[in-house]
């Protein structure tokens, strides 16, 4: 099931550094169309108003806390689909440089919108961990992240996910991603790769 993704600024911990703040992440206007062999799974994926983050490891003198936040509409597993929501949220935490690794923890919170809610609004929370590496040449991402609606109505959603990414000129980058989504009721595995090219 390809898609299609296009962003008018995008930087994600998977791409070059060339320009951007070490364990940076920016993204704007990020659009993402997925088509299916089924006409009813094709259509909007994820359009990203604002989705930023900084994961900066502390040290003995710093302690900068790692952070994100994104305005969005993207799909979400609500009972058995996967429906479109409208999704503020963030998440606080740390990061930590061991060796050549670096470990991010922190905690994940969103406000998603929908008229298939009884009230309207959700609230969900949960946590997350990963793992990233950046070099002029490569680049690795991995993570594994918990979400739950606060009042229960949803079943947890585990998601695991893992990005590669090879890097050549400036700021040009091939990237390769899986992830898998599960909880009692679901479970789905999306493999995906793209090309960053900057003019």
């Amino acid at each position: 099931m390809p898609a299609w993704t296009l962003r008018a600024v995008g930087h994600d911990l998977s791409d070059p550094i060339t320009g951007y703040d070490f364990g940076a992440k920016a993204e704007f206007l990020n659009f993402e169309y997925r088509v299916s062999e089924s006409s009813q799974q094709s259509g909007l994926e994820r359009f990203d108003i604002l989705n930023i983050s900084s994961y900066k490891p502390i040290n003995y003198f710093f302690k900068p806390i790692s952070w994100d936040f994104h305005i969005s509409r993207q799909r979400k597993w609500i009972d058995d689909g996967r429906e479109l929501v409208t999704s503020i949220g963030g998440a606080l935490g740390y990061a930590v440089g061991l060796s050549d690794l670096n470990l991010v923890a922190k905690l994940d919170f969103d406000l998603d919108y929908s008229g298939l809610f009884d009230d309207k609004f959700k609230f969900q929370h949960g946590v997350s961990i990963g793992i990233f590496k950046q070099l002029p040449k490569f680049s690795f991402a991995a993570g594994y992240s918990y979400m739950n609606y606060a009042d229960g109505a949803f079943n947890s959603v585990n998601t695991e996910w893992t990005s590669f990414g090879y890097h050549f000129g400036q700021a040009n980058s091939l990237n390769f991603n899986i992830s898998h989504d599960s909880s009692a009721r679901i479970s789905n595995t999306s493999i995906g790769m793209k090309y960053m090219f900057y003019f």
